[in-house]
């Protein structure tokens, strides 16, 4: 299994940190991204559990299932189908306030599944959802913080 960790800290509130995040269509403010979209509401909220997003990359195209909402908090997400396909064991983003911020830590494990590759293509491909996550907190923190 890998499991990917990456934080940052954005200068702005856990709630707009968290509002953004769940909104998967800030997402394409990334070069990675092509398109990505809500297709099923959640409960209680437009992304809260139950939610379905879309996403599209360069290279992978995602559908994913928020499992856990506590905003502003954390959510969990579940990819349940994938193209190449993967074993998601579930990702999390959790928000905790810092002076002046919040301070975010996105976490995700998975397996790819022998069709796509195993453990070697898993391990292989770790550095580059490491540069997506990192490129849609950058996007998160510039949009948040744009004076």
């Amino acid at each position: 299994m890998t499991r990917l960790t990456v934080e940052r800290r954005i200068a702005a509130p856990p709630a707009a940190v968290f509002d953004w995040l769940t909104d998967v269509s800030n997402y394409v403010q990334t070069r990675t991204v092509i398109r990505a979209r809500r297709t099923k509401d959640g409960e209680g909220a437009l992304y809260g559990v139950g939610a379905i997003r879309e996403v599209t990359a360069v290279g992978a195209w995602f559908r994913e299932s928020i499992t856990h909402y506590d905003r502003p908090n954390e959510f969990r997400y579940l990819i349940v189908k994938s193209v190449p396909a993967i074993e998601h064991r579930g990702g999390s983003v959790q928000l905790t306030p810092v002076e002046n911020g919040t301070h975010v830590t996105w976490t995700t494990e998975y397996e790819l599944p022998l069709r796509s590759g195993g453990a070697l293509v898993a391990t292989a491909i770790a550095p580059i959802l490491e540069r997506s996550f990192r490129s849609i907190l950058a996007a998160a923190d510039r949009s948040l913080t744009r004076r």
